[in-house]
């Protein structure tokens, strides 16, 4: 099993985003974050819309951790 880890940086076939939720069965990655315009500004930095990645356990050995620099 491939370790992952919250708020890790990681690729899946053409998407780039940070790993946001790892149960046994899948991961989900961030690869948005966006305000809904119609958001305050300190709602929006507490509480951004995400666009979230479901990837299944069989793909895991797609995910490739980018260099955390």
């Amino acid at each position: 099993m491939q370790d992952f880890f919250h708020g890790q940086s990681v690729s899946f076939r053409e998407h780039s985003g940070k790993v946001n939720f790892i149960c046994d069965e899948y991961i989900t990655l961030t690869i948005k974050e966006y305000c809904n315009p119609n958001q305050s500004a300190w709602n929006c930095i507490r509480n951004p819309n995400q666009v979230n990645l479901l990837v299944f356990r069989e793909y895991w050995h797609e995910v490739i951790p980018c260099d955390s620099k």
